[in-house]
């Protein structure tokens, strides 16, 4: 049955993505020759209130509330470099300190038109574009700055986004393990028919990675893989209210190759398709999600077969049906202002799981001079 599900999703595949779920997130990277010797301040900012309503056996529902700024200079000294430098504070409502105060600092070499290669502090976060049961939203909101080495490609037939992220760096005298989590994001326009249409080939895989060769005799080596991959056929309709709307099917695997594995599965896998439509104001997607003995190292908990507050409950197979409407405005250039309601039907347990969330998004560069 999930086999055909999964090849009748494929053949009718027809999804839109000119708008990305989750865009209103999204930091452009891009290099502009314009800005060369140029000053700027820039701040990245967003206000957050997100209520996950859990109540099944896998995970349980917290409440994200507080703020998030980056007041950073970013200066251009040539046309194919930008340094930036500033601070990553984030602030949790109810706590009288902040929970994170964070160095930032990046240099962005652009040796080619749509390529871009970036050390220190990358470009992560939601603009990975990772879908949800391998990388859940709430890392947004947790841990948003990704500090290693990211490779971007950006070309009309073919998008590429491959970082490193050092989570957890040790030392010889280290009492703690090295965390990595590396990444991979693929897509391939495979046909494209008068700019309304497209078809494309999408790879996603995550790796996350405990150990080092310092770590204590009692910790034990952990190395979680999951690959995500798909069919994604854009279509957009610039008439009526409707702007675009289509379908997403992915084949998902978890593999742990650890040499002493610690979860109760070594492989599992999943099929995952969703349909959406966006409006002018209005984004809505409804998915359907069926695997075995999966697992993920940054998911979203509700769609994996273990538990997270209780080692003792697995769910071998999962079936959800999920849907998500968002609805944005843009108030002005650079405010933004976005409200969500996402539920979840799991189908073995037989329990409605929900969340609603708003946000107030604010990005802004103030020029400040020129620096020759």
């Amino acid at each position: 049955m999930k086999k055909i599900v999964f090849i009748i999703f494929v053949l009718i595949t027809v999804v839109l993505d000119a708008q990305e779920f989750n865009d209103s997130f999204f930091i452009d990277p891009t290099i502009r020759q314009n800005d060369s010797t140029k000053l700027f301040l820039r701040i990245e900012n967003n206000n957050f209130f997100k209520n996950d309503e859990y109540f099944g056996g896998l995970t349980s529902g917290l409440t994200y509330i507080g703020t998030y700024i980056q007041p950073k200079l970013v200066y251009q000294p040539y046309s194919k470099i930008k340094i930036q430098a500033g601070v990553h504070l984030l602030k949790y409502s109810g706590l009288d300190v902040f929970s994170k105060v964070l160095p930032v600092f990046s240099i962005q070499y652009n040796p080619k038109q749509g390529i871009d290669f970036i050390m220190g502090s990358i470009n992560g976060g939601a603009n990975h574009r990772i879908i949800e049961p391998l990388y859940s939203f709430e890392n947004y909101l947790i841990n948003n700055l990704e500090n290693g080495a990211q490779l971007l490609i950006r070309k009309k037939r073919f998008y590429l986004d491959l970082w490193l992220n050092w989570e957890n760096f040790i030392l010889k005298t280290s009492h703690s393990q090295e965390s990595i989590l590396g990444g991979l994001h693929i897509s391939y326009l495979l046909f494209e028919k008068e700019n309304k249409s497209e078809l494309s080939l999408d790879f996603q895989s995550i790796i996350a990675h405990k150990g080092g060769q310092f770590h204590d005799a009692d910790d034990i080596l952990q190395t979680i893989i999951n690959t995500a991959t798909g069919l994604k056929y854009t279509k957009i309709q610039n008439v009526g209210r409707i702007k675009s709307y289509g379908i997403f099917a992915h084949y998902v695997t978890y593999n742990d190759p650890s040499p002493l594995p610690q979860l109760p599965y070594l492989m599992g896998y999943a099929v995952s398709t969703e349909l959406f439509m966006n409006t002018k104001y209005f984004r809505l997607k409804g998915g359907y999600w069926s695997g075995e003995y999966f697992v993920s190292s940054r998911g979203n908990p509700l769609f994996m077969s273990v538990s997270d507050k209780d080692p003792d409950f697995v769910l071998p197979r999962t079936e959800l049906i999920t849907f998500k409407i968002a609805y944005k405005r843009q108030l002005f250039k650079d405010i933004a202002f976005e409200a969500r309601f996402e539920p979840y039907l799991d189908l073995m347990q037989r329990q409605v799981e929900y969340s609603y969330s708003f946000y107030m998004i604010f990005n802004r560069d103030f020029f400040l001079r020129k620096v020759k």
